[in-house]
C-alpha cells in the first residue's frame, strides 16, 4: 500500500514562461531536452513551460513510499515524463528568480 511521506507547497512566478524542479546535486546547465514539449525532463531536471498568460502557479510536490494512487482530479493538461534526482537535493528554479530550496523528504 502507497503511503503519503512528505508534501510541500508554493507558488512560483515563471520567468520567461518556465520554471523547474532541479537536483542541486547534477549540473543542469545545458539540458539535452526536447523544447517543442510543454513538460521537459534531463537527467536531474524537469521544466514546465506555460502558457503567456500564467504569471503565478501553485505548486504541490508529493513524496510516496511507492506509486501513487491514481488521482481523479481534472488538470488542462496532463503528461508523464522520467526524470532522475540522484542526490535528492531538490529545488525549484526559474531564469530570474534563481533556485528556492525544497525541504522534501524522499524516500
Amino acid at each position: 500500500m502507497s503511503r503519503l511521506l512528505d508534501v510541500f507547497e508554493t507558488v512560483i512566478i515563471p520567468s520567461y514562461r518556465i520554471f523547474g524542479l532541479v537536483d542541486t546535486t547534477v549540473d543542469t546547465y545545458s539540458p539535452n531536452a526536447d523544447r517543442a514539449n510543454w513538460l521537459l525532463s534531463a537527467p536531474g531536471m524537469v521544466y514546465l513551460q506555460v502558457p503567456p498568460q500564467v504569471i503565478r502557479a501553485s505548486v504541490r510536490l508529493e513524496s510516496w513510499s511507492t506509486v501513487p494512487p491514481a488521482s481523479d482530479a481534472q488538470w488542462s493538461g496532463v503528461g508523464d515524463v522520467e526524470v532522475q534526482l540522484p542526490g535528492g537535493d531538490l529545488a525549484l528554479e526559474t531564469i530570474d528568480g534563481g533556485r528556492k530550496e525544497i525541504p522534501l523528504a524522499l524516500p
